[in-house]
């Protein structure tokens, strides 16, 4: 017994002295991962960054990317992040901005505390921007071995050093695993030089933390697959989807870097990283994707897609044509919580043909139109387009949202451009975002709103909640015949110093004609889907009605509307657009919360199917609409089925 009570003791102090060495709010703080920084990286003379006391490696990208260097950490809780300069801090930013993040400056430090993933741009004094990407804890790790697993280093003899080409034995494992119907393709830490890549049916591929597969650099390591006019050059899609290809992932903190600066600069070749080429369900989450000589990731006559989570660096200086993420003639995409830089467009979403379009000569398949493109919670910094469709749209393109968003800099903030083929460019929809600042390309004239009809229509485009810092230059509205114009524009609470604009003078749109209709101002209409903020099963999807509608609120799920500015005046009613096979359940509209102060409800009944729409009109309570407020719209059922669709509702 004595014996017992010794140990209990000796327990007892040990725990004792463990909690008096650790701080209690580094025991609050959560979990921080770092990663190993890849044996061919180097970390910049510039700044160290530590999450709480982690160092987190900063990349040094002065060879490829000139302006910019990043790091890359996971975390859970409450971080304290320190940035030290290699100078005293006299000036500083980080951006988004919208996100409020207050820092304290002392000497060469700074410092400032995140509490949910977040991606950000710090700018201090002269120095390369910082691109700081904090992301979630991953929930899904593989073990790296076991039944299922296909271990590219220590089952099929991959060199992870960089020096000799790991193509065969990554190909082999993504080949093995298909064949067995379907596994994990682990690729640890380490450098894998290849070729193409070809990922086929039923794959995962596990990227770790530091690993990095790379381009050779080398042009006779690919195939050529397209003839680029423009550039003048060859080029390759370094890793590409199997023809026909169903249920591939690509996930983990790791890298794909594709060596396309060097390569199209010392060799005359171009690639694009990541081709999703004629597949459905393709799901890339967590990794980093960098360097491409030509457009990055290009999603292309593909649907269900979805990447979340992911890093996109290009050189954004010199690399004319090196869009970061480019969706193609593609349906029910989702880009949710990125970041990308680029000095090309970052997200763009075009559509083209096979007779006069150079890229597109190999695609297999058909020209496909494009539509339920859905990006929220982007950060873009870009020398040309942040956020923009087109300029190719030779198919249609109907139902493209970008929303919760960000542009720290770029020539053209929010824009679509009808400069190539005759179809319709329509029901696209921009919806809360922060547009910082400008750094165009040499010669060419900033703005923060482009809409150029040159060769076929825009129709139905809204801008809702746009906070503008700064309007660059002069903006466009313009067509250029009768049947390439601009028509249905609505600017919803598009604000210029806190304050929303009534003209178009207020907003530097004044570069238009009569080919483009005067757009409506503060409309108190929404579309649906360009939700803010929810909860529960909501799902976008295409409606007859036109672009998109929200499905599948059911008990409890909502959808909410930032910075609603009702005025002084009191709403009295509201339209709504919905879709119902089925009755019973409420639709209801409240203030601030899902249980806020109740506007009004609209009971459910059938209106004949889930595409047949019509618009149906409820009181609003009295006095309670006005001012600004988040509007929260609360799907309400006795059961777990699904009250309704909704594609837009209006105050009046």
């Amino acid at each position: 017994m004595l014996k017992r009570l010794k140990l209990l003791s000796l327990i007892v102090c040990m725990l004792a002295s463990l909690l008096a060495v650790v701080p209690l709010t580094a025991r609050a703080a959560g979990t921080i991962v770092s990663y190993p920084l890849p044996s061919i990286y180097t970390t910049t003379s510039q700044y160290t960054v530590t999450a709480d006391s982690t160092n987190i490696p900063v990349i040094d990208t002065s060879a490829v990317f000139v302006n910019y260097n990043y790091c890359n950490f996971s975390f859970s809780g409450t971080t304290t992040i320190t940035i030290t300069a290699s100078e005293t801090i006299n000036t500083y930013n980080i951006s988004p901005k919208a996100l409020g993040i207050t820092a304290t400056k002392s000497g060469n430090t700074l410092t400032f505390t995140l509490s949910s993933p977040t991606y950000l741009i710090v700018k201090i004094n002269n120095l390369k921007d910082l691109v700081i990407a904090a992301d979630a804890l991953e929930t899904n790790v593989p073990a790296s071995s076991g039944t299922g697993i296909y271990n590219v280093k220590t089952g099929y003899g991959a060199d992870s050093t960089g020096a000799a080409m790991a193509t065969t034995a990554i190909q082999n494992a993504i080949n093995a695993a298909n064949a067995a119907g379907g596994g994990i393709v682990y690729v640890p830490a380490g450098v894998y030089k290849c070729g193409n890549l070809v990922l086929k049916s039923n794959v995962s591929v596990y990227l770790e933390g530091g690993s990095v597969i790379r381009g050779s650099g080398n042009p006779s390591d690919y195939t050529t697959h397209f003839h680029k006019n423009s550039l003048g050059k060859d080029g390759t899609w370094f890793i590409y989807t199997e023809t026909n290809a169903n249920n591939i992932k690509i996930y983990g903190r790791g890298t794909i870097d594709g060596n396309g600066h060097y390569m199209r600069n010392t060799n005359n070749y171009l690639n694009n990283i990541l081709v999703p080429l004629q597949c459905s369900n393709f799901t890339v989450d967590g990794i980093t994707i960098r360097d491409s000589g030509g457009w990055a990731t290009i999603v292309t006559r593909s649907n269900n897609v979805t990447f979340q989570n992911t890093k996109h660096f290009n050189n954004n200086e010199l690399d004319y044509e090196n869009d970061a993420i480019d969706i193609q003639e593609s349906q029910n995409v989702l880009i949710k919580h990125t970041v990308a830089v680029s000095e090309d467009d970052t997200y763009s979403f075009k559509t083209w043909d096979v007779e006069t379009t150079d890229i597109a000569a190999n695609w297999p398949g058909s020209p496909e139109s494009q539509s339920n493109v859905v990006v929220d919670d982007a950060l873009a910094w870009s020398r040309c387009g942040a956020f923009k469709v087109g300029d190719g749209v030779k198919q249609l393109q109907d139902g493209i949202v970008v929303k919760n968003s960000y542009v720290y800099r770029c020539w053209r903030a929010l824009a679509v451009g009808h400069l190539y083929g005759t179809p319709a460019a329509q029901n696209i929809i921009f919806d809360n975002i922060d547009v910082e600042g400008f750094w165009p390309r040499s010669g060419v004239h900033s703005r923060w709103f482009d809409l150029s009809a040159k060769t076929g229509p825009i129709k139905n485009v809204v801008y809702n909640n746009i906070n503008l810092r700064a309007l660059g230059e002069v903006s466009i509205m313009k067509g250029w015949s009768d049947t390439s114009t601009v028509s249905g524009v609505t600017l919803n609470n598009v604000r210029v110093g806190g304050v929303a604009a009534t003209t178009l003078a207020e907003l530097k749109i004044t570069d238009t004609n009569s080919y483009a209709v005067a757009p409506k101002f503060n409309t108190l209409k929404f579309e649906a889907e360009g939700y803010n903020l929810s909860s529960g099963v909501i799902s976008y999807e295409a409606s007859t009605d036109g672009g998109l509608d929200v499905g599948g609120g059911s008990n409890g799920d909502y959808i909410a509307f930032k910075n609603v500015d009702f005025g002084s005046t009191a709403k009295t009613s509201i339209d709504l657009k919905v879709a119902s096979a089925n009755s019973g359940g409420r639709i209801e509209f409240h203030l601030d919360s899902p249980t806020g102060t109740m506007l009004g409800y609209w009971t459910a009944e059938s209106t004949g199917g889930w595409q047949t729409w019509s618009v149906k009109n409820i009181p609003l309570n009295a006095g309670t609409a006005v001012g600004t407020h988040t509007i929260y719209v609360t799907f309400v059922k006795s059961d777990s089925t699904t009250v309704a669709n909704l594609t837009w509702f209006q105050f009046k």
